[in-house]
Order: structure tokens, then C-alpha cells, then sequence
């Protein structure tokens, strides 16, 4: 009967020491999560912080669940163990929270950085911030988003970030204190460009009207300066040495935008996956970020609306000045102003500036043909002015003259080659046709002033050539020319 009653004495005490530890264990539990749920850490991020970060002391906070434990007067396990036990729990509860997605407040949401540290980011913001201790936010790559991936303009724009911070005279620690927490900027400039290229059904340069981005360089400009603003606010208790946010904002920032709008092109992919051409980018000799349009002659279009506004906008970036090249450019101006459109200086100016192109393509494709002398007998009577215009009219040379002033050893001939001039100058006024004086906004109006340049061009080239085949200096004489063209509008 004792030994009975002995057994059921200590199977009494086990149990009673497993359920007492049991509850210990849920009140370890319960006010951990009192202090550290996911909606909890949100509510100490915005009421107790300024810039979102907790500087938390899992140590000092588990010793102080444990001693509220103990002093519950539960069962007395060591206070040692309490505190392991709330150590664990709450880093259980931290862990949690970064998958929480928890809205934390002023448009922020727990989450985690590349290096699965727990984090804010904002809606309007890429960046991700450390929020629990300042160390993390030390480290490099503190701030860049769990879904950061590495990208081919990446590392220009860190190695300027690099050379700014290294020419501000710090001392090498604080120089590279400053540059991690600058270097998340590339990142900004990085996501603010790609989606040319990568934005979609409604971001990419292949979705947008005429291949001009949706975004100005102004707009693109304000939005990282934006964004930047928000940086240093998250960042305002860093207190680093040499940061001058005023100099970041107007110098930094914009040669981060000019530097990744010229290493964009560098992304060798077709634009225009659905075409059998190649659309791509590359720079107009102004160096701004252009596509190289393949119905055009690879001719470049900026694909900001400030940079269109830029004179030789469709100059390639490679193309030397040559006086051949810059008679065409002149004869586009002059036909501009004779012409019976009675344009304004400034009509007259954007006109020039929209059909220079012309002039380029011209002397691109009829460069590659020459006079060829030659005994020509009875058949050839010297080139009249008449004449010139009744070939450009019927888009026809007739021999000799064909043989003689448009030699070349390969095909196609020159009547398949203004007929291509002819397709590649209609492409032109489409990519540009916003440009235009609105008093020229209807189509065929536009057509026929670009089909009309492109005969002005080929009367004078005739001429040009007589006058080299003849042995003659071709006269360059203004009233001459206004007759001239008076006279081939007229037809």
C-alpha cells in the first residue's frame, strides 16, 4: 500500500512539474509575442522611431521577460533558462516577421533585405532598411531589396559613386562609411532606366508612341531626386562624415542618370522581339540615348523628348563631318527656305532641324557613286536645267546620262536607291512627325514636303555632276536657285 501510494506521489509531481513548466513556457511565449509579433515591431518602428530603426537589445529584452516571468511566481526554473527560452522566441518572432508583409506605417512594410536582414520598404521606394540594429545598416549592400539581382549597368554606376566618395578628402573609414550608404543610389538610377528595356507591355521603349520614352529626363531626374530625399531621411541618424545632401541631389545624382543613359545601350537585345529587323540602342553624336531605327539606315532617334530638341538629333554618334555631307545639310536648309510654304524663322529653324536626316541619307547612299568619263558621241547633249528636272520628276535617268553621272560597280542601281531614300524619308517624318509645325500636321502634307526635299537634293546632285563631267565649277547662284525651285515645285 505505501509503495502504491509513493508511485502515485511522484507520477503526481512529474506531472505537475511538466504542466507548471508547460504554462512557464506559454507565458514566455505569450509576452514575447506581446513585445515582438510582426504588428508589434510595427508599432514600435512608428511611434518610437524617426527613421525606422529599432537599435534593439534581444539580450536586455529577454532578461526582462524573464524576470516578469519569474516574478509571476510560476515555478522556479533558472532565470538563465527563462532568458534562453525568450532569446529563442523572439528571434522565432523576428524571423516571422519578415515574410509578414506587415504595413508598418507612412506607406512602409516589414520585409527583408538582400542580406535576410529584417527591413522597411516603402511603396515608393526600392530600397530596403535594416530595422533592427545599426549594424546591419553598416554592412555593404545593407539596403538593397531581397529581390535585388546584379545588372550590366550596375557596376559603371557604383565605381562613380566610388570616385566621388574617394575625391572628398575623408579619411579611409569615413570614405567608406560614406560610399555604403551612397551606393544603394546606383540602385535607384539602375531600376529607374531599365524598364526601357524591360518594362513590359507598358513601360518599354517597344510599347511607347514613336520609341520616345514615357518618362522625360526632367521627370527621370525628379524621381531619383525624390527618391534620394527619401534615403537621407531614412538615414538621417547615420550622422556621416563628408555628406553634403545638397551636392548628392545636383551633382551626383544627375551624372548617375547621364552615366546610365549612356551605358544603357550596351544591352545587346532586339528591342522589336516580333521583327525579323534589329531595333537597338546606341547614341546620336550629341551622345544622347537613341534608337538605331533599321528602316531608317540605322539612323539614331533620341529616345528623350529633351534630346529631340537638340540640333543633329539624328546624326550618328561615328559620322564625321565631310564637305560633301555638309553641302547636303546646306542644300536642306535652302530648300526650306525657298520653298512655297512661307515658313517663319522659327518654323524654318525646327524644319531644318526635323529634315536634316534628309540630307544624311542622301549623301550616305549617293556617295557610293561617281562620275565616270567616257567618250559619249552623239547620243549626249549637255545637261540642262529642264532636263535635270524632268529626270527627278519621273524618278528616271536616262542613258547617257545614267552611265555617266551614277557609275557604280554594284547594284542596286540609283533608281532603286531613291526609291529606298524615298522609303527610309517617310519612316523619318513618322518618328518625327510630332515635331512638325501643326500647321503641317496632316500626313500627306508631310509626305509630299519630304518627297519634295528629296527632289530638290536630286536636281541639284544632277547638276553637280554634269558640271564634273562637263569639266565645269557648278555656279552657285541664289536667284538661280530660287528659279530652280520655283520651277520643279511647279511639276
Amino acid at each position: 500500500m505505501r509503495k502504491y501510494t509513493m508511485s502515485r506521489f511522484l507520477l503526481g509531481t512529474s506531472l505537475l512539474a511538466v504542466l507548471s513548466t508547460g504554462a512557464l513556457a506559454s507565458n514566455v511565449r505569450d509576452l514575447s509575442r506581446e513585445e515582438f509579433s510582426a504588428n508589434q515591431i510595427a508599432t514600435k518602428l512608428f511611434s518610437k522611431t524617426n527613421d525606422y530603426l529599432l537599435n534593439l537589445d534581444v539580450s536586455k529584452e529577454s532578461k526582462t521577460i524573464a524576470n516578469k516571468v519569474r516574478n509571476e511566481g510560476h515555478v522556479q526554473l533558472p532565470l538563465s533558462e527563462l532568458e534562453q527560452d525568450a532569446t529563442n522566441e523572439i528571434k522565432t518572432l523576428l524571423e516571422a516577421a519578415k515574410t509578414s508583409h506587415q504595413y508598418v506605417g507612412g506607406g512602409h512594410y516589414l520585409t527583408c533585405n538582400v542580406k535576410d536582414a529584417l527591413s522597411t520598404i516603402s511603396a515608393n521606394n526600392p530600397l530596403a532598411y535594416p530595422a533592427l540594429y545599426t549594424s546591419d545598416r553598416e554592412q555593404g549592400d545593407a539596403f538593397l531589396p531581397k529581390a535585388y539581382h546584379r545588372h550590366f549597368m550596375g557596376q559603371k554606376l557604383w565605381e562613380e559613386i566610388g570616385y566621388y566618395t574617394s575625391h572628398l578628402g575623408l579619411e579611409k573609414a569615413d570614405k567608406t562609411r560614406l560610399y555604403r550608404y551612397l551606393e544603394p543610389l546606383y540602385y535607384l538610377v539602375q531600376l529607374e532606366l531599365n524598364p526601357m528595356i524591360e518594362g513590359g507591355k507598358y513601360k518599354s521603349l517597344y510599347n511607347s508612341k514613336r520609341w520616345v520614352y514615357e518618362k522625360s529626363y526632367d521627370q527621370l531626374l525628379r524621381s531619383l531626386k525624390n527618391q534620394t530625399d527619401h534615403h537621407f531621411t531614412m538615414i538621417r541618424n547615420a550622422h556621416l562624415v563628408g555628406l553634403n545632401e545638397t551636392q548628392v541631389r545636383n551633382s551626383l545624382i544627375p551624372s548617375l542618370l547621364d552615366l546610365g543613359l549612356a551605358v544603357l545601350p550596351r544591352a545587346e537585345r532586339n528591342l522589336h522581339p516580333e521583327s525579323r529587323d534589329i531595333y537597338k540602342m546606341g547614341a546620336n553624336r550629341a551622345g544622347s540615348l537613341s534608337l538605331l531605327h533599321p528602316h531608317a539606315d540605322n539612323l539614331p532617334y533620341p529616345v528623350l523628348n529633351e534630346h529631340r530638341q537638340l540640333p543633329g538629333m539624328n546624326i550618328p554618334f561615328d559620322m564625321g563631318d565631310s564637305p560633301a555631307l555638309t553641302r547636303q545639310w546646306n542644300r536642306v536648309n535652302q530648300f526650306i527656305r525657298l520653298n512655297d510654304y512661307n515658313f517663319s524663322e522659327g518654323e524654318r529653324a525646327t524644319m531644318n532641324h526635323v529634315l536634316q536626316a534628309l540630307g544624311t541619307l542622301f549623301h550616305k547612299h549617293l556617295s557610293t557613286f561617281h562620275v565616270q568619263r567616257f567618250p559619249v558621241g552623239e547620243h549626249y547633249e549637255a545637261l540642262t536645267e529642264g532636263m535635270a528636272i524632268s529626270f527627278v520628276n519621273n524618278y528616271t535617268i536616262p542613258e547617257p546620262y545614267l552611265t555617266a553621272f551614277y557609275h557604280r560597280d554594284i547594284d542596286p542601281d540609283i533608281h532603286h536607291v531613291l526609291a529606298g531614300i524615298k522609303s527610309k524619308g517617310d519612316t523619318h517624318r513618322a518618328l518625327t512627325t510630332d515635331l512638325w509645325p501643326r500647321r503641317l500636321a496632316d500626313e500627306d502634307r508631310q509626305k509630299a514636303l519630304v518627297n519634295e526635299g528629296i527632289k530638290f537634293l536630286m536636281f541639284n546632285d544632277i547638276l553637280d555632276r554634269a558640271a564634273i563631267f562637263n569639266g565645269v565649277q557648278q555656279p552657285q547662284d541664289g536667284n538661280a536657285a530660287v528659279a530652280r525651285m520655283n520651277e520643279l515645285m511647279r511639276h
